[in-house]
């Protein structure tokens, strides 16, 4: 039997082996696509863990009523991707650090008081002024208005320039003139004159000044101390403050109705780590934080009867509810305190005339919630 031989030109044979490398490859590829989806698909969620600093203890309203429910509602809107470190009780580094602290990175969120801060922050202290507002609820949904209009004065000034996001602001509730048992209660203005006040700084400074006492300014921290040595013969408080604080059990007197001023404060993140944030993280913190402002502005409208009622019933305080004569004596005295708060930001080349301008108008036109 005859075989023949056929000759395959050497270019088929060259064809055919490129192609089988080709569908070789091609499958190479099609496995590697596969196991990476599948990676992908099983990878766990990217996580972010923030570094708050909590100037007060865990039983503060500041942090049970604010920056507590804004982590929470962070995490949950979030669905687990947002996490908080808290360190409370000023383990971080001290109240008036605050800003230093969190374009340094120490931590990522802090609160940055404008009334320990008057120097960077001076804008948000017209809440503090007597009579700036009704309440303290008003007062906090009107300055979380201000300080989040990109465009306003309040938020160009007090949080941009200090590479800062406003997050929770805050007014606290209307200060009243608290003293111990050795000073005795504060019934008339003569009762004020001569006595050394604690006072949070800023404006309250002033407000004592006025009413003929001597302020001693001292932090959050500092407070207990300064009553139970006696450096102190009181000072000018928020009643929500004063259980969480200690004062409770070193002071024994306070006047219901004084209204003599107020405290701002201001959580913030720090606009390094804003930036750095991915949409989604940005998206619920915001919305965190508006709902955490609401919550904290509707706790402090309720809270100073029934903390009035605890502090009668469990720690014997006395409290004096002035007459309305005495009340307007007061408020006159202070009225000044307006014209001068405004006077200093306008010689410092700051625009006091049209902050107060401002914030009268957004007083004016609150329409509640």
């Amino acid at each position: 039997m005859c075989i023949r031989r056929i000759a395959i030109p050497i270019t088929v044979v060259f064809l055919l082996i490129s192609f089988l490398f080709v569908i070789s490859g091609c499958g190479q590829k099609q496995e590697a696509a596969t196991a990476k989806q599948e990676q992908t698909q099983n990878k766990e969620p990217e996580k972010i863990v923030l570094k708050v600093a909590v100037n007060v203890n865990e039983t503060h309203h500041l942090f049970k009523e604010g920056v507590k429910v804004f982590g929470e509602r962070a995490e949950k809107l979030s669905n687990g991707r947002l996490k908080f470190d808290y360190y409370l009780s000023g383990t971080l580094g001290k109240d008036q650090e605050m800003i230093d602290l969190l374009n340094k990175g120490v931590c990522d969120i802090g609160n940055t008081h404008p009334t320990y801060n008057t120097g960077l922050m001076p804008l948000c202290n017209v809440a503090t002024l007597p009579g700036a507002a009704p309440d303290a609820g008003v007062a906090t949904r009107v300055l979380n208005q201000l300080v989040k209009d990109k465009n306003s004065i309040f938020y160009k000034i007090d949080f941009e320039r200090n590479n800062i996001i406003p997050l929770i602001p805050n007014a606290q509730a209307l200060y009243e003139i608290v003293t111990t048992k050795k000073a005795g209660p504060v019934k008339t203005m003569e009762d004020v004159k001569g006595l050394k006040l604690r006072s949070g700084g800023g404006m309250l400074d002033e407000v004592c000044k006025l009413l003929g006492a001597v302020p001693v300014m001292t932090t959050a921290t500092e407070q207990y101390d300064a009553l139970a040595r006696g450096t102190v013969d009181g000072g000018v408080f928020n009643l929500p403050a004063v259980i969480p604080n200690r004062v409770c059990e070193v002071a024994k007197y306070s006047t219901y109705g004084a209204a003599v001023g107020s405290f701002v404060c201001t959580w913030s993140v720090s606009k390094r780590v804003w930036e750095k944030l991915p949409d989604w993280a940005k998206e619920a913190i915001t919305k965190a934080a508006d709902e955490a402002t609401e919550n904290q502005a509707s706790y402090l409208e309720k809270a100073v009867p029934d903390v009035r009622k605890e502090l009668e019933q469990k720690w014997g305080w006395e409290f004096y509810e002035l007459p309305v004569a005495e009340k307007e004596r007061i408020h006159q005295a202070l009225s000044s305190a307006w014209d001068k708060w405004e006077k200093d930001l306008n010689g410092r080349g700051l625009p006091g005339t049209e902050a107060v301008k401002v914030w009268r108008e957004a007083i004016k036109n609150y329409k509640g919630k």
